[in-house]
C-alpha cells in the first residue's frame, strides 16, 4: 500500500515514530525503514496550508492544475501501518485516492490525507517543511503524548 505525504510525515523520524510508537530499539526502526520506499513526488491540483496554532499542515484539493504540492510517495505500507496512520491523522482528515507524479517519472495512483475540518482553522500561508524540521521536529519527537494509538 502507498500514501502521499506532504507534511510532518515526510520526516522519516516522525513516520517511524507513528508506525512504531514507543519503540526505541534501533533494530526494529532499521528493519521498518528498509520495508518502506520513499521518493519525492508532486500532487497537482492541491494546496498545502498551515493549520493555525499547530505544527502540521492541511491539504486542500483544487480544480487548478497549476496548484502543486511537493511531498513524498511512501510505498510498502502494511494494513496495520495504514490503521496507525489513520488514527494519527484523526478526524480532521480523510484518505482520498489521487494520482501523483513520482520522481521516477511514474504516475501512480495512491492516497493522501485531505483536510475535511472547517477551513477557518487554516492560515493562507503555505506550511514549510524545512522550518518544521529545524524549529519544531525535535520538540514534537520529544513530547511523548503527541501520538498515542488507541
Amino acid at each position: 500500500m502507498s500514501l502521499f505525504f506532504y507534511g510532518t510525515l515526510m520526516s522519516s523520524a516522525v513516520l517511524l515514530r507513528v508506525l512504531l510508537p514507543g519503540e526505541a530499539r534501533p533494530d526494529r526502526l532499521e528493519s521498518k525503514g528498509r520495508t518502506l520506499k520513499l521518493q519525492h513526488a508532486v500532487l497537482e491540483g492541491a494546496r498545502r496550508h498551515t493549520v493555525k496554532e499547530e505544527v502540521y499542515p492541511a491539504l486542500i484539493l483544487t480544480v487548478n492544475a497549476s496548484d502543486k504540492v511537493a511531498g513524498m510517495l511512501c510505498e510498502g505500507l502494511s494494513p496495520s501501518d495504514i490503521d496507525l496512520l489513520d488514527r494519527f491523522e484523526g478526524s480532521e482528515y480523510e484518505r482520498r485516492s489521487v494520482k501523483i507524479l513520482a520522481q521516477d517519472g511514474q504516475v501512480p495512483s495512491t492516497q493522501v490525507y485531505v483536510w475535511i475540518a472547517p477551513r477557518e482553522h487554516l492560515d493562507s500561508q503555505e506550511w514549510d517543511f524545512e522550518h518544521f524540521k529545524t524549529a519544531k521536529q525535535a520538540a514534537w519527537l520529544a513530547y511523548s503524548d503527541e501520538f498515542t494509538p488507541l
